[in-house]
């Protein structure tokens, strides 16, 4: 019986042995594989770096007749924006010159107005991905007029 159980822990004793050695050969392999691609990637930063000036940047494509054309639509749309959004201003601010006690009324009245432009900005626009942002600006600049408007409208 004493002898049945020597046998039963021999075995055991060789596998612990035997997942020790495995995982030393691991370990090993594991730091010889970190060592060497640490030193590749050393050589390749310090590679010579080529003699002589960086080639020339290459020019932009020529443009074509459409690029003007497009070029030139959008100026003309933005500038009858900010003309219609000039117009708008004028006729609100003359408006309300003679209006300074109504205050009720004046802020209904703006915000129409600067409804009317926004709507009036999103039609001359139309729906071309390209002006997206610029409509946004221009909006952006129509609420920040208005608050400012009425901020100094209220100051008088």
């Amino acid at each position: 019986m004493h002898e049945t159980s020597r046998r039963a822990r021999a075995p055991g004793s060789l596998t612990l042995l035997m997942g020790i050695l495995i995982g030393l050969l691991c370990i090993g392999f594991g730091w010889g594989i970190g060592i060497a691609t640490q030193s590749l990637l050393a050589r390749r930063l310090q590679a010579p770096v080529a003699a002589g000036p960086a080639p020339p940047p290459a020019p932009p494509p020529p443009a074509t007749l459409g690029d003007g054309l497009e070029r030139s639509w959008q100026r003309e749309v933005r500038g009858r924006a900010l003309l219609a959004f000039r117009e708008e201003l004028a006729f609100m601010a003359q408006r309300h010159l003679g209006r300074l006690k109504a205050m009720e009324l004046r802020h209904q009245d703006e915000d129409v107005s600067f409804a009317a432009a926004r709507r009036l900005l999103q039609e001359r626009t139309g729906d071309n991905e390209r002006l997206r942002d610029e409509r946004k600006m221009v909006t952006n600049s129509i609420v920040k007029l208005q608050s400012l408007i009425n901020r100094k409208l209220e100051a008088l």
